[in-house]
């Protein structure tokens, strides 16, 4: 997982995660909620997410599962940008 796109998600995601540390990469398999991600910012970052994107995520694919962690995530980003070779932003 590389590239500007996701280095702009993990900025989105660790700004979320109180108890994740600026500037340090997450791992794609931490436990988001163990990082202290609550519902209120679950949402916070899905709204992010979208702006930062300029995407719609699907709301039948908001699950908790989608939000385990980053590596999860990532996936449905990557999926919503509909691109999944490498997470570049198509314009």
């Amino acid at each position: 997982m590389s590239g500007e796109n996701y280095r702009r998600f993990e900025e989105i995601v660790t700004a979320n995660c109180p108890m994740a540390e600026a500037g340090k990469p997450l791992s794609p398999d931490v436990d988001l909620v163990e990082l202290g991600m609550d519902s209120l910012q679950i949402v916070s970052t899905m709204l992010q997410l979208e702006e930062a994107f300029e995407v719609t995520l699907p709301e039948e694919h908001m699950t908790l599962e989608t939000f385990t962690t980053p590596g999860h995530l990532w996936a449905f980003v990557e999926l919503a940008l509909g691109d999944r070779s490498g997470g570049q932003l198509r314009t």
